[in-house]
């Protein structure tokens, strides 16, 4: 169950990964862009995953949304500044090597103007939760 937890944003988590700063001083960094990110590390295996800038935070969710303009980016329901900061939990050669890959995030960022730092780290803690949803449709099967 806690695993379960860990994975819908319920708990908190720690473990290896990656810290990512992607500074956009544009701005340029559009929500395709941010969206690029999130998706190329659920891709490397990211366990958690938490959004930041300088005043909030965001917990990525399966649900997650980023919608807004470069400079002012609305992930769920949060409007977030540059720089961003990335925490992601899993193997950090892999979540790294995942921001390489041509024509990918990193090669996205910096195509807008950006720049993104990727930093690999024994200990990385995602400390945002998501309260979980009621299901309207989906039911266990029985």
């Amino acid at each position: 169950m806690a695993a379960l937890s860990i994975l819908v944003g319920a708990v908190g988590a720690t473990g290896p990964g990656v810290m990512i700063t992607i500074d956009d001083p544009g701005p340029g960094v559009a929500p395709e862009v941010m969206i690029d990110v999130i998706n190329e590390l659920r891709a490397a295996g990211a366990e958690a995953i938490q959004i930041n800038d300088a005043h909030r935070s965001v917990r990525v969710g399966v649900d997650t949304w980023v919608v807004g303009v470069p400079g002012s980016l609305t992930v769920d329901t949060k409007v977030l500044s540059p720089p961003y900061s990335i925490l992601a939990i899993g193997d950090p050669p892999t979540l790294a090597a995942a921001m390489n890959i041509p024509g990918g995030a990193q090669d996205g960022v910096k195509r807008v103007g950006g720049r993104m730092v990727v930093q690999q780290a024994d200990r990385v803690d995602v400390t945002a939760l998501r309260q979980p949803k009621q299901h309207q449709y989906a039911q266990p099967v029985k």
